[in-house]
């Protein structure tokens, strides 16, 4: 394995560590991806939060309108929405405190990277999370196979 993927492994098993998640881009749609994330990092015993502006509940949870009513102070964001709010998403919850992002794949946005490059801030970006959630089951293996034996990083 190269020297970037054992970074992306490493940097993925860190933020898959972090003691408490939120996440953004959670919908009322239950095919949304972000509810497919929120899901099996619960059934994984992870403490996960989702925010929503306007929902407050979904995935029979509780949705919190932003950082400041999250029951606890979270260590890392899972971003799952357009490119185009991501970079201002960054900046809110970084400036809220928050150290640690995961711009899911399909959310990429080259302005957030470069804000988080420019400013230190730790994140992974254009990658699938369920890719490194051990123990990865079901069509995520196989997408986790085919990133190690294609992708350059």
């Amino acid at each position: 394995m190269n020297t970037l993927k054992a970074a992306t492994l490493s940097k993925a098993e860190e933020f898959l560590s972090l003691s408490a998640l939120g996440i953004i881009g959670i919908s009322e749609k239950k095919q949304k991806f972000g509810n497919a994330i929120f899901k099996e990092l619960k059934n994984k015993n992870k403490r996960i939060y989702q925010i929503h502006k306007s929902l407050t509940l979904v995935n029979d949870s509780p949705c919190y309108s932003s950082y400041e009513f999250l029951p606890e102070k979270i260590d890392g964001l899972i971003i799952n929405v357009k490119p185009a709010k991501v970079k201002s998403i960054i900046e809110e919850y970084h400036k809220a405190g928050v150290k640690n992002f995961w711009i899911q794949q399909g959310s990429n946005s080259e302005e957030a990277i470069a804000y988080c490059k420019q400013n230190n801030i730790n994140f992974i970006s254009g990658k699938c999370i369920l890719m490194f959630l051990e123990p990865v089951t079901s069509i995520h293996h196989f997408h986790k196979t085919l990133w190690k034996w294609f992708s350059k990083n």
